[in-house]
């Protein structure tokens, strides 16, 4: 049976752990966000750029189509989306073995969708199904995208390589 001031020490411990965990999480963040400054023009020069830095820092090339003239969000979401889809192309650069890749933003069911696509390995083997959650850079492109009150869909295309889909909605909820 445990004492009152070994139960005490359990709880400061733990608590201990999650003050930590929380601050590894906030600095992993950091580090992410200061690894490339987002445009002041804005979230559509800030896309360009980045595909000509991509274009040029890898042999992998990558089209960039917009089909959205008048993107309405929030400075804020729009620093956390260019982030999402700076570390999605990071993705592919690192891991994908692809030759070309593409990034579209369009409107899909009344919601800005930002995919990112490459005719690479694909991100699941054999229809297996792997915990993402593990991922570092996954889970902060997942934690990012609900900050937007958005989500991030992760598939194999079906004619090879990979999709990561952010979808934010329009209206953004106060």
């Amino acid at each position: 049976m445990r004492t009152g001031n070994e139960l005490m020490s359990a709880k400061y411990a733990h608590d201990i752990d999650d003050a930590l965990e929380s601050s590894q999480k906030t600095v992993r963040e950091l580090i992410t966000d200061f690894r490339c400054a987002m445009d002041p023009t804005g979230l559509h020069k800030a896309l360009e750029k980045l595909t000509e830095q991509f274009c040029h820092r890898n042999e992998i090339a990558l089209e960039y189509i917009n089909r959205v003239a008048h993107l309405e969000l929030p400075l804020e979401y729009e620093i956390q989306v260019f982030h999402i889809v700076q570390e999605a192309l990071s993705n592919v650069a690192r891991h994908s073995g692809a030759k070309q890749a593409r990034l579209t933003l369009e409107v899909v069911d009344g919601q800005y969708a930002f995919t990112v696509e490459d005719d690479g390995r694909g991100v699941f083997v054999m229809g297996a199904q792997p915990d993402l959650r593990h991922h570092f850079g996954i889970s902060i492109m997942s934690e990012r995208a609900q900050r937007l009150h958005g989500n991030i869909e992760i598939a194999n295309r079906p004619q090879g390589g990979a999709r990561l889909r952010l979808l934010v909605p329009m209206r953004q909820e106060q």
